[in-house]
């Protein structure tokens, strides 16, 4: 409950007799200068208000609902919501508990045969609520009419197929791959047979266990899914000859790396070479 400064009257009752000054009762008026409870106490009186309200930071007189709730103030279960009514609040089980909401207990629909699970299913109590699942040799969600024979169940296609349950049958398909009718499949080598996506002006194809992937090639790197050449990169070789001042060489360096020495000056710790020359 709470309370705020005192309210003083003026009003006060003289004696004419002996002059004695007597309290005035500002409580007893009607209307009394309160909402709900007024205290009378010396030269003046206190409001305050009843559970579930709280007193008006504005006049101090009249009373304000409190939203136990949003305040979170409610004793409610913790498997209950609360609902703010005027003065007070209310708690109510959800769904799948049951009690007076202030303290709530879960429905077992498994044991008390409320579920609706398939005939060839298991139900599984939850809190607050339950699960289904298709009994073995059986395939669905589980809820009612939803469990059919799983055919799959022994896993008749090839190691490299999938099985595909239907209403009354199955059927088997051979994985990316691979080829055949599900109940044998052979691997093909998409790299031979032309089958793969690579751009083979950037990547070759290369085949591994069951399927292929894209390479870059050689002297290329892939950076952000696009192959760059690399500082330096060696993709054939050419025959140069290196002149200079005191000697004529001939040897192989990277074709690409001759292309941009070519027509070239270039020096070292032997001499001063005048060009390099691409044959």
């Amino acid at each position: 409950m709470l309370q705020f400064p005192t309210f003083h009257s003026r009003i006060t009752i003289t004696s004419i007799i002996d002059h004695s000054t007597v309290d005035a009762d500002e409580c007893a008026a009607k209307p009394g200068p309160c909402e709900q409870i007024c205290d009378n106490i010396l030269g003046g009186y206190e409001c305050s208000c009843r559970k579930g309200y709280s007193l008006s930071l504005d006049d101090r007189t009249t009373c304000l609902d409190e939203d136990e709730c949003e305040l979170n103030t409610h004793n409610c279960d913790e498997n209950a919501f609360c609902t703010n009514t005027e003065g007070s609040f209310q708690c109510n089980c959800t769904d799948g508990y049951y009690g007076d909401g202030f303290n709530c207990t879960d429905v077992n629909e498994c044991e008390e045969d409320t579920h609706d699970c398939d005939t060839h299913a298991t139900c599984h109590d939850n809190n607050g609520g339950y699960s289904c699942t298709c009994n073995p040799g059986w395939t669905g969600s589980g809820e009612m009419h939803t469990c059919s024979v799983s055919y799959c169940e022994n896993s008749p296609c090839h190691t490299f197929a999938d099985c595909i349950d239907g209403d009354e049958s199955y059927v088997c398909v051979c994985q990316d791959g691979f080829v055949g009718n599900g109940y044998e499949c052979t691997f093909v080598d998409a790299c031979e047979a032309g089958l793969h996506d690579c751009d083979m002006a950037e990547y070759v194809c290369v085949r591994n266990q069951s399927s292929y992937y894209c390479q870059c090639l050689e002297g290329y790197e892939e950076v952000n899914g696009t192959c760059k050449g690399q500082s330096y990169p060696v993709i054939r070789y050419q025959l140069l000859i290196e002149m200079s001042m005191n000697a004529t060489k001939t040897f192989v360096i990277p074709m690409l790396l001759a292309l941009t020495l070519k027509q070239a000056t270039c020096a070292n710790a032997t001499g001063i070479f005048r060009r390099w020359i691409l044959l």
